[in-house]
């Protein structure tokens, strides 16, 4: 049996990182717009709040669409402020906008977007962070992969970061990993799940438009032939191969697992049971029984 597993948010814990990200953007928007730190904090808080009254409006587009929603990762966040400071003033803006636009303005007066502002946020505060909290695997990983290999798993880690990176955390916990057969666990990185390629065959859920077609992720997916498929994150993770396995193509999984956080917001876990995901768990110490 093999399983795909996704990395950040399954085999991490991803508050802490959003919360440096997070920290990080609010002190670049404050130094652009050339605010005190204290009013742009209170500032961001009045934004953060519009951001998750309406979050099926707000998420990570790189490509133009929305490739996940801020409710279904702390680690999206910041691009939806991104979004948030976009829209204001314009035809789709809410909210206070003269006070919002002082930051959007400041911010382009240094990048070519706010998209391009919170993208080099999210990379220099995710690399400041590393740097004083180097390995944030769980603590658990060793034990927990035991079970996966007691009940014979395969198992396979797909994730958009890069593989050596992923290799070095998991072998600082004891496990062996490796971006080759031969290991307790195999890595591919720089799996671009986000990129996305057309709005072909996309999904409706809650007032949310989920994209399938990413052509990177679906590649890895054919490859591997994975019977398991588990992440954290609808949108980027379990969509495309719940499409595989409804419209029977190849690289369709049995099934789909979902891990679950106190984040994940009530649209993702109504499309348990009958729907889309087969099972939700609360810990990776649950999966070996799903699979035997």
């Amino acid at each position: 049996m093999k399983i795909l597993s996704d990395f950040d948010g399954v085999w991490t814990d991803p508050r802490k990182e959003a919360d440096a990200i997070l920290t990080y953007l609010i002190e670049a928007a404050a130094r652009a717009a050339r605010v005190p730190l204290d009013e742009a904090r209170a500032d961001f808080a009045g934004f953060l709040e519009l951001v998750n009254a309406t979050p099926s409006r707000f998420g990570w587009a790189p490509d133009g669409w929305i490739t996940g929603y801020v409710d279904e990762d702390p680690l999206l966040l910041s691009s939806g402020l991104g979004m948030l400071l976009e829209q204001i003033g314009s035809s789709k803006g809410q909210g206070d906008s003269p006070r919002a636009a002082r930051y959007r303005d400041g911010i382009l007066q240094h990048h070519e977007s706010l998209a391009s502002f919170t993208d080099s946020c999210f990379r220099e505060a995710t690399t400041k962070f590393l740097a004083t909290e180097p390995n944030q695997l769980s603590k658990s990983a060793r034990r927990l992969l035991a079970g996966w290999l007691e009940v014979g798993a395969e198992v396979v880690v797909v994730s958009n970061s890069g593989a050596n990176k992923l290799v070095r955390w998991f072998q600082e916990h004891d496990i062996d990993a490796r971006e080759v057969a031969g290991g307790e666990l195999r890595v591919r990185g720089h799996a671009e799940k986000y990129r996305i390629g057309s709005e072909a065959g996309a999904l409706e859920f809650s007032g949310r438009r989920i994209y399938v077609d990413r052509p990177r992720y679906r590649a890895a997916l054919e490859e591997e032939q994975a019977d398991v498929v588990i992440g954290d994150v609808f949108s980027l993770d379990l969509a495309l191969p719940y499409v595989l396995r409804r419209d029977e193509l190849p690289g369709a999984p049995k099934t789909l697992i979902l891990k679950r956080h106190k984040h994940t917001p009530p649209w993702v876990l109504a499309l348990g049971g009958e729907g889309p995901i087969d099972h939700m768990v609360d810990s990776l110490d649950q999966v070996p029984a799903l699979l035997a």
